[in-house]
């Protein structure tokens, strides 16, 4: 695919690689909600200064947005798994 739009090329590029991580199974975020349901709220939040931010701010400062909510997906989606591992011991609120 040829992109003319380089911030729609980082949007389909970190959307790829959360669904390379999560596999379309997104019961992490659900988990996360019950968790941590203000900062799961935010995650919702945060998605609409991205789409705000869309061809207006630097595409390097697009692009750090991006990579910030890929890691906070990313730290959310392993908290899920290992907590899934300890038998549903909870994990403290310090890491979440």
């Amino acid at each position: 695919m040829e992109y003319v739009d380089p911030y729609k090329k980082l949007e389909d590029s970190t959307a790829d690689a959360l669904e390379s991580m999560h596999g379309g199974d997104k019961s992490y975020l659900k988990w996360y909600a019950v968790v941590n349901p203000t900062h799961a709220a935010q995650f919702d939040a945060f998605l609409g200064h991205i789409d705000a931010a869309h061809g207006v701010v630097p595409l390097e400062v697009f692009e750090s947005l991006l990579g910030l909510m890929l890691a906070a997906h990313k730290h959310v989606y392993v908290s899920w798994q290992h907590q899934h591992q300890l038998g549903g011991v909870p994990l403290s609120p310090f890491v979440m």
